[in-house]
């Protein structure tokens, strides 16, 4: 999920890559804050995670 100024903007699904790894791409247009949080899981293996970055764009 991508957040700016505290409102999800878009949510991405994300593809499993390899073990503990998953991908997915967004694009964002405004300049300023972004959150972005990732929750994913293997059904497979069982594996979860949870995510949290924050970043600009100038």
């Amino acid at each position: 999920m991508v957040k700016y100024d505290g409102n999800i903007i878009n949510t991405v699904p994300l593809s499993f890559s390899s073990p503990s790894t998953f991908k997915g791409q967004a694009a964002v247009s405004e300049k300023g804050e972004y959150e972005i949080i990732v929750y994913a899981f293997d059904p497979q293996t069982g594996n979860t995670g949870v995510g949290r970055v924050r970043t600009s764009v100038n």
